[in-house]
């Protein structure tokens, strides 16, 4: 009987140890994911901030930066909710709330054209890497299609009239300086853009008349360079006839 009763207490502890393993198994893997929930939220946030502290340097349309700083506030509120364990959550909440009400937001204005031609790459590339990361949230469900597209427009045009008048900026420099190549080499660039790019067409044919201007001013300076230089080639052809004589007479 004594034996009996051992091992049905054995029996029973060992059906409560593996009811507690599993339930401390259950809750350790609910814990994870909701570490791995957490980061997600978490690096949506540190994305949108990211990307919001990329437009302070750029005046694009206001709403996107609405947007991004209240997507930075919200996904930080979602990691305190799955996960209230997070290191300094109260703290980064608060600052983006902060950052959130701060904000005032003004009128889109076009974007100063860069001097060089490195800073026209850096700008281009940086909106180019703001509409990638709008069209992820899409992909993500965070951002409607709809209000992508508008804003993609924006980007769109944004980037069309960098690349069209920043290089125009740059062949008109490439000009003033001679430097015939390399204007030449920025009309083609812009002839290519305003051919492949859907842009309203009085934009392209106010753009295609100042390349033409251009284009005429640097044929105009070749040409008076050529004269130029042909001048002083006959001139110094004329010494050199002198010299000759020059030397005949004094062998007389």
């Amino acid at each position: 009987m004594n034996i009996a009763l051992a091992i049905s207490a054995i029996i029973t502890l060992l059906i409560i140890a593996v009811v507690a393993s599993s339930i401390i198994q259950k809750r350790e893997r609910i814990a994870a994911e909701k570490r791995q929930l957490a980061a997600r939220y978490y690096q949506r946030a540190q994305n949108a901030q990211t990307m919001s502290e990329l437009l302070r340097s750029i005046p694009l349309h206001p709403d996107i930066s609405t947007y991004l700083l209240k997507l930075t506030t919200d996904s930080l509120k979602h990691v305190k909710a799955i996960w209230p364990k997070q290191v300094n959550i109260d703290d980064e909440i608060e600052r983006a709330i902060a950052r959130q009400d701060g904000y005032k937001p003004t009128p889109p204005k076009p974007i100063p054209l860069p001097i060089d031609e490195k800073s026209l790459a850096a700008l281009v590339y940086k909106i180019r890497q703001l509409n990638n990361y709008l069209k992820s949230l899409v992909d993500n469900a965070c951002l409607a299609e709809y209000q992508f597209e508008k804003w993609n427009q924006i980007l769109f045009k944004a980037t069309s009239r960098l690349e069209i008048e920043g290089s125009l900026r740059l062949a008109a420099r490439a000009v003033e300086s001679n430097h015939a190549g390399t204007a030449r080499n920025y009309f083609e660039y812009v002839k290519a853009k305003l051919e492949a790019y859907p842009l309203e067409l009085p934009y392209k044919q106010a753009q295609l008349a100042v390349l033409q201007e251009m284009s005429a001013d640097l044929d105009a300076k070749q040409k008076q360079i050529d004269h130029e230089e042909g001048i002083h080639q006959d001139e110094d052809n004329i010494i050199d006839d002198n010299d000759g004589l020059f030397q005949e007479k004094k062998k007389w």
